[in-house]
């Protein structure tokens, strides 16, 4: 097969940020609340964790190793982890667990104004969350003419609420860590219309591909 030529862009800078509820199998239930997309966020990191690899050394009574055999360490997960700028309630519920707080006085459109973490003893958010991040594509100094972004999908990712909450003279960090690992269930992931669908095998705990368009200028939930 001849591939055509890559144009060698660069990731740069975050665009938009997209979580998603899981159920046990690892796929994304529809409905009004299953998907939310912010662009509010500071920044997010994964770091690949390797390991498994096997040492096994043999030295003689002269001093000499007799056997020196080392295995390579393998893939095992990804630690991620996730800041973002304001204490989104609805995108903490999704990616964490928790309860949303809804102000109802008016009940035409009720509003997210609060959340509560999991009671103390239970396990928050057994299932995980996928996680999906946009960057821009930049080549040659500006974004590319054609598959403007790059797409990293994380198919089921464990996060937790981390660092220290400071009331100061400043904005209060809101911080989240954890790990991904692989999740065959998320499928084509929670947009499968024509141009959105991720068409690879979700059985990596991160994966990433060039893609025409990004869900930017969207703080709200994404009917699946």
């Amino acid at each position: 097969m001849v591939l055509a030529t890559q144009d060698r862009a660069s990731s740069v800078q975050g665009v938009c940020l997209r979580v998603s509820r899981l159920n046990a199998a690892g796929t994304i239930p529809t409905g009004v609340d299953s998907t939310y997309v912010m662009d509010r966020f500071v920044d997010a990191h994964y770091t690949p964790t390797l390991g498994g690899g096997t040492s096994i050394e043999l030295q003689g009574a002269n001093g000499n190793m007799i056997v020196n055999y080392t295995t390579k360490d393998v893939l095992q997960r990804a630690e991620i982890t996730v800041n973002i700028a304001d204490p989104d309630p609805q995108f903490k519920e999704i990616l964490v667990g928790g309860t949303v707080f809804i102000d109802n006085t008016v009940p035409a459109s009720p509003v997210a104004v609060g959340w509560a973490p999991a009671l103390p003893g239970t396990v928050s958010n057994p299932n995980g969350s996928a996680l999906e991040v946009w960057s821009n594509a930049i080549s040659g100094g500006r974004r590319a003419a054609t598959l403007s972004f790059l797409r990293y999908v994380f198919p089921r990712t464990f996060l937790d609420p981390t660092g220290d909450h400071a009331f100061e003279n400043g904005v209060m960090g809101q911080g989240f860590s954890g790990f991904g690992q692989e999740n065959p269930g998320f499928g084509a992931g929670p947009d499968s219309t024509a141009g959105n669908a991720w068409l690879w095998t979700s059985d990596r705990p991160y994966q990433h591909a060039r893609v025409a368009s990004a869900p930017t200028g969207i703080n709200n939930y994404v009917a699946v």
